[in-house]
């Protein structure tokens, strides 16, 4: 029989041997430490990372055609006030005509007092006199320049409101072509032509001379490819000396300052995510602030 002491001892040695009997477990090293990706700023010279380098895919910043528009109006406000702020007349859709007469002479009835009979002689093509005529009648009609085909009221209103809107907010005088003609024909007696009838173009230069010193002509010419449905051109005039300030064209803009939208659509293929065409009022905007730009470049010579 087994003494009290040996029984523990036995117990111990039991242990001992299943612990050395455990097959050792592998000591496996940890994996080494992954280096990050540089970022862009800190990317060797001359080595480009794309997105699989950096696992990032940023989109490109929106440009804040806001705050463009407004740096635009605050150079031109700054170069119009040193230019003493002149006045601007808006022309809309219509240009100074280069037409200095303004009848158009049809017929001539000469009465002669040899015959006592009365010759028609017609004068379109070539000029003729009746030889001892003591008595002649002209007949003329008005030489009115031919009338554009403009927008309706609806898309003139919305797209004026837009040409306006960056010159108001600059400080630009604006005055309007028909009040100011109105107040030269009734304060100036010298705008009457030839028996008693005004002459129009009198009237219409005496009041840009003297109501404005620049003159804004915007043409509008109906187009299928344009975004508006008209090509817009925008001459700046110089009243007195007939110098071009600025010319421009909605097809040789420098900035296009048109906010992109784009909406779903429901097409035969299901909802497609399309680009929607800028606003009217967008489009007028966009056409002020380079005409701004330009008149900006030039008195900045």
């Amino acid at each position: 029989m087994r003494s009290p002491v040996a029984r523990p001892l036995a117990l111990g040695a039991l242990l001992l041997a299943m612990a050395l009997a455990r097959p050792v477990a592998a000591q496996v090293p940890p994996p080494p430490p992954v280096a990050p990706a540089p970022p862009v700023e800190s990317a060797p010279p001359g080595l480009r990372l794309v997105p699989r380098d950096t696992m990032v895919l940023t989109p490109p910043p929106k440009p804040d055609f806001e705050a463009i528009i407004a740096a635009s109006i605050d150079r031109f406000q700054e170069a119009y006030t040193r230019k003493s702020s002149p006045k601007i007349a808006v022309y809309w859709n219509r240009q100074l005509s280069d037409r200095i007469n303004e009848w158009r002479r049809q017929e001539r009835i000469a009465l002669t007092s040899a015959s006592d009979r009365r010759e028609a002689v017609k004068v379109e093509d070539e000029r003729r006199q009746a030889n001892k005529s003591d008595l002649s009648i002209e007949k003329h009609t008005a030489a009115n320049d031919p009338q554009r085909q403009g927008p309706d009221e609806l898309w003139m209103g919305e797209f004026q409101s837009g040409v306006l809107d960056p010159l108001l907010q600059a400080g630009a005088q604006v005055v309007d072509r028909a009040t100011i003609i109105r107040l030269m024909a009734a304060t100036n007696p010298a705008a009457a032509g030839s028996a008693g009838m005004l002459s129009e173009q009198h009237v219409e230069m005496k009041a840009l001379q003297g109501f404005a010193q620049l003159v804004i002509e915007i043409l509008a010419t109906p187009s299928r490819q344009a975004s508006a449905g008209y090509e817009l051109t925008a001459v700046v005039k110089d009243v007195n000396s007939g110098v071009i300030l600025a010319n421009v064209n909605s097809r040789n803009m420098k900035r296009e300052l048109l906010p992109a939208t784009k909406e779903y659509v429901a097409t035969p293929r299901g909802f497609e995510l399309r680009e929607t065409p800028p606003r009217l009022f967008d489009v007028a905007r966009n056409l002020t602030i380079n005409v701004m730009d330009a008149m900006t470049s030039y008195w900045s010579r």
